[in-house]
């Protein structure tokens, strides 16, 4: 039995007639006259047997009747629109959109991400550089990729890369700086932060080093500018593995103490759980996992970037 709905031409019409406040402008988003619109709005009222404006003095407004067709009509308009953009999104473009951190950007997800590109030519990444994740609710992304162990509603979170925490420095500062042979000597070094000073009192804790004034230092919210500035020598940094490992590789950082704090924190990969079936999130997973456990399986040790085995 066919469905009894009204021309949905004369609903468009109504429910822009209705929201925008008149006949003219709704003609002007439709990009028809004025005429049209009136006669869709007949139409429908027609198709009702009763009216839904009132007329009055050259304007309309909505009566009784037709609040209450309003409120349905742009309900279900609303879901058509987004339903529609949803699926487009899906079947068209192919976009995955990743919220991330600009150092894990730039450090290790964009040098490996050809790789991705090549294996799914119809799907484009589109990095977010973001500070901050407040959850899939919050921000306008398909995944995320966050150091930390936050979870989120309706998400599901997947370990992806352990971290180790340890100092690090440049190796002009063990040149040309105040001594540096045990932790105890940090004492007369600046301190490099990347975070709230919770990695070097972490770190401090294990070497058994008190009274070190974790204020006399620099403080950056960026983990990018942080490593630049141990590179120059600025200071001492409580460096991560992953983001450092590049850097330590180069020899423009070198571990002054045989301290390492194994798996301190880890990189985690975040999608919606509405999405789990979806091919771009279940490619992306797929190659990013299995790209984690080959970086996890190459032998990288920052032992091996003590200053007393460089050369």
């Amino acid at each position: 039995m066919p469905r009894k709905l009204p021309p949905l031409n004369a609903l468009r019409a109504f429910e822009a007639s209705a929201r925008l406040g008149g006949f003219t402008r709704a003609a002007e988003e439709l990009h028809v006259t004025h005429g049209a619109v009136s006669r869709q709005i007949k139409l429908l009222e027609e198709y009702l047997d009763q009216p839904v404006f009132r007329r009055s003095g050259g304007g309309v407004q909505l009566n009784a009747a037709g609040r209450e067709f309003f409120e349905m009509a742009r309900d279900v308009l609303d879901r058509v629109e987004e339903t529609t953009a949803r699926l487009r999104r899906r079947s068209g473009e192919q976009t995955l959109s990743i919220n991330v951190t600009a150092a894990f950007a730039a450090l290790w997800l964009i040098p490996r991400l050809t790789g991705f590109q090549q294996a799914f030519p119809d799907i484009t990444v589109n990095l977010m550089p973001s500070r901050r994740f407040e959850g899939f609710a919050h921000e306008n992304a398909d995944m995320a990729i966050r150091w930390g162990t936050a979870s989120y509603p309706d998400a599901v979170m997947e370990r992806l890369l352990s971290v180790d925490t340890f100092c690090a420095c440049s190796p002009k500062l063990l040149l040309d700086g105040p001594s540096l042979a045990v932790p105890e000597d940090l004492r007369g070094h600046k301190l490099i932060h990347d975070d709230d000073g919770s990695a070097w009192r972490v770190l401090l804790a294990k070497m058994g080093v008190t009274d070190v004034d974790l204020s006399y230092g620099y403080f950056y919210a960026d983990s990018l500018l942080a490593l630049q500035a141990a590179v120059n020598g600025q200071g001492v940094i409580a460096a991560g593995s992953v983001l450092a490992a590049q850097e330590l590789q180069a020899g423009r950082l070198v571990l002054p103490f045989d301290h390492v704090l194994r798996g301190r924190n880890a990189y985690y990969l975040y999608y919606p759980k509405a999405l789990s079936d979806d091919a771009r999130i279940v490619a992306f997973r797929d190659w990013i996992t299995r790209e984690a456990a080959a970086y996890g399986g190459e032998g990288f040790d920052p032992h091996d970037f003590l200053a007393t085995n460089q050369t």
